[in-house]
């Protein structure tokens, strides 16, 4: 009997514990927790080709967060519904505050090839085990990305010029299978002399040596001038400057007026 008292005011405060406990969980409903963390996403540059991107990745009901310096992109990003953050990818501070350490992958849309490498060099010294997923322009690009081991690369140019030359090899009556057969083979050649690029670099001596703008195989038949200036054009030999031109032609698969058309 004389510990009756004790007991009860211990039990009342155990249920004044669970009560306090039972609000404290209800008033935490109404936040807004990160959840799917394992299926995010963090997307940098939201131009024309990442907004295809994320057009896949919306369909999916994947959780993305944008980051993009171009404050009319930042505005598109949002009618998405995704989370996004006005500033520069290259910076780690931007990264971490669009939530980069909760990512799953990278995804690099932009179109400024020496700000994809810079941002490439920056994740891989500061999260060496992050996936990375980056859009090209150019094989010197490509080269650059695939010596720091990036996850995924895709050449922009290259695969929509395959897809088109697909099409028209339809069109002109090739079947599928075939059509399907020639750019494999296609693709096998260029990967060849991609592997070769990576291996060798790219000074002007060895491009001059290796990687002049040529067709892959033998040509069925010679050239053929359909005019007097081209047959002019034809029978002077290469200078200089021309092969300074094939090779800027080489490295950069997009003229830089093309680039300029697109907004990060």
């Amino acid at each position: 009997m004389l510990f009756s008292p004790l007991i009860g005011l211990l039990m009342r405060k155990i249920n004044q514990r669970k009560s306090v406990n039972q609000e404290e969980k209800i008033d935490t409903s109404d936040l807004d927790p990160i959840v799917d963390l394992e299926d995010s996403v963090l997307v940098i540059g939201f131009g024309r080709f990442s907004q295809i991107v994320c057009q896949s990745l919306l369909v999916r009901g994947i959780n993305v967060s944008v980051i993009d310096r171009n404050i009319e992109n930042i505005r598109a990003a949002a009618k998405f519904g995704f989370k996004v953050y006005y500033g520069d990818g290259i910076r780690l501070d931007v990264l971490r505050a669009a939530g980069i350490e909760k990512a799953k992958c990278v995804v690099i849309g932009i179109n400024d090839t020496q700000r994809i490498e810079s941002i490439v060099q920056n994740l891989k010294d500061a999260y060496p085990k992050l996936p990375i997923l980056a859009r090209t322009y150019d094989r010197k690009t490509t080269v650059s990305l695939i010596k720091h081991d990036v996850d995924f690369i895709v050449r922009e140019t290259f695969e929509s010029a395959l897809a088109l030359s697909h099409a028209t090899l339809m069109q002109l009556g090739v079947n599928k299978i075939e059509a399907d057969e020639v750019i494999a083979e296609v693709r096998y050649l260029d990967q060849e002399r991609l592997n070769e690029e990576v291996l060798h670099g790219f000074s002007t001596d060895i491009i001059r040596k290796y990687w002049m703008p040529k067709p892959f195989i033998k040509p069925h038949s010679d050239a053929e001038a359909l005019n007097e200036e081209t047959a002019e054009i034809l029978e002077k030999e290469d200078d200089t400057n021309d092969d300074e031109t094939a090779i800027e032609t080489l490295l950069h698969d997009d003229s830089e007026t093309e680039k300029q058309k697109e907004v990060e």
